[in-house]
């Protein structure tokens, strides 16, 4: 049961980390054009 909850976290944790650095990278992007 411990192990499905890390691995919840992990994926929760990777798609917040993911969704953050992906706005980032957007507005970096389009601040250079």
């Amino acid at each position: 049961m411990e192990i499905i909850l890390i691995i919840v976290v992990f994926w929760v944790v990777g798609k917040i980390l993911k969704g953050v650095f992906g706005g980032f990278s957007k507005s970096d992007y389009r601040r250079d054009q």
